[in-house]
């Protein structure tokens, strides 16, 4: 008889739900992410991103595509499929998507309202959620041949520097070493890349470095703008840093 090794004393999936559960990073809700409809609908700021992922993704024997979460759908809009099911919970997101993808077939909900299978399931920078083991379940059993999903490399949605400048006392997130350990805890093998992307086209304006700091973390206060406006004229090379994902594919 062969013994299970240590790792079977670790629950992953229990060990997220700890992780997340702690974590200031929440999940937002379908309202929050109504107000950030219009900055994901500018292509300029998520080209690059778009790019890198579908070139990466293996089409081949695929005929339909599930884009979850889909935003404002430029995955979709720039694959190689034509039969496309969107899938989102927030209205606003499925208004800019309808436009991208006037062809495609609209679901608007999450998890528990997906009612078919797809050659190929897109996840992308989604799956910031309670329980990410049934998650991944759910969209497992839509898939027919391949899972594209992302996932946050860094334990952090703010830049170190930033938590630095304003003095922030935060609790990590979830990196992708949780996904890749539940997958194996469901029994999926999986291939992993990176993408890594400037983030110049983020970060136009001041307003959108406060914008996107407070989307993640919560309200500052007014000394904490202050600094974070002397971090944004002082260091420069802010807006340069790289952002990175960890793209996961697991085929059936």
């Amino acid at each position: 008889m062969l013994k299970a090794n240590n790792l079977s004393k670790i629950s992953f999936k229990n060990l997220y739900i700890e992780q997340k559960n702690l974590s200031d990073f929440k999940s937002k809700n379908a309202s929050e992410w109504d107000k950030k409809a219009q900055s994901f609908n500018d292509y300029a700021k998520h080209e690059a991103y778009v790019r890198e992922f579908l070139k990466q993704v293996d089409f081949s024997g695929c005929d339909s595509l599930l884009d979850f979460a889909c935003g404002s759908a430029f995955l979709a809009k720039h694959s190689l499929i034509n039969n496309i099911t969107l899938c989102d919970f927030s209205p606003k997101m499925l208004e800019f998507a309808k436009i991208n993808c006037p062809n495609a077939r609209i679901i608007q909900g999450s998890y528990d309202d997906l009612d078919s299978s797809w050659d190929l399931v897109f996840a992308s920078r989604c799956l910031d959620v309670n329980d990410l083991a049934k998650a991944l379940q759910i969209l497992l059993n839509c898939t027919k041949k391949r899972l594209y999903f992302t996932y946050k490399i860094d334990n952090s949605y703010i830049h170190e520097k930033i938590i630095n400048a304003l003095d922030l006392d935060i609790i990590a997130t979830p990196n992708y070493i949780y996904a890749a350990n539940i997958l194996n805890e469901l029994g999926y093998f999986f291939t992993l890349n990176k993408i890594t992307i400037k983030n110049q086209n983020y970060y136009k304006t001041y307003e959108d470095l406060q914008k996107s700091v407070e989307f993640s973390y919560k309200k500052l206060n007014d000394i904490q703008i202050e600094k974070l406006k002397n971090l944004y004229e002082n260091d420069k090379d802010l807006i340069k840093q790289e952002l990175s994902w960890a793209l996961f594919c697991v085929e059936k």
